[in-house]
């Protein structure tokens, strides 16, 4: 069961996966990006968003591969495409087709009620309440499983918690004899 965190900039991704990860005692998939950046001396181009999508592809798998049942992702290749999209006004078909090729069972969008932290990597205060629209249109475009997260503190957290367990709960029924699975009808 793959979880998805996504959202603008300075929304809590980082936290929430943190915390998400904790609550499950499972490995939690690092957004790449904040390493990536930093070790790179030097301002970072378009093309280097192709490199960094192939290395947050390969550490999710490589997380995935211990063989752990829920897995909370601390981005998405979705956040690496609108990222880039927003910047340069276009995004490398690579990046579409991993991104086309990794699905979620849930996508958790982060809200931006939470207040800006200024941050050398970031870049868009002014522009939350759009990139929150971007990824919210591209999540219902894909069609999506996704529940977006409110609040503030601990609420926050546990809203993400039911959120997760109401959806595994239901998977879980419908692939159990006498569930609504695939082959049963409704």
């Amino acid at each position: 069961f793959r979880v998805g965190i996504v959202g603008s900039e300075s929304t809590g991704k980082s936290e929430l996966s943190l915390k998400l990860a904790q609550h499950y005692k499972v490995n939690m998939v690092p957004e790449m990006a904040r390493g990536f950046l930093k070790g790179l001396k030097r301002p970072y181009r378009e093309e280097d968003l192709l490199t960094l999508a192939r290395l947050q592809l390969e550490t999710e798998k490589e997380i995935q591969d211990t063989g752990t049942t829920l897995l909370i992702c601390d981005t998405t290749l979705l956040v690496i495409r609108i990222w880039r999209l927003f910047k340069y006004g276009r995004c490398h078909p690579e990046i579409l087709s991993m991104e086309e090729d990794r699905q979620y069972d849930l996508y958790l969008l982060t809200d931006i009620a939470l207040a800006w932290m200024p941050d050398p990597l970031r870049e868009h205060p002014d522009h939350r309440n759009e990139l929150f629209g971007l990824y919210y249109r591209s999540l219902l475009e894909k069609s999506s499983p996704f529940r977006i997260i409110c609040g503030l503190g601990i609420e926050r957290t546990r809203s993400a918690i039911r959120m997760i367990d109401s959806i595994r709960n239901s998977l879980s029924e419908k692939n159990t004899p006498g569930g609504q699975g695939p082959d049963k009808a409704s």
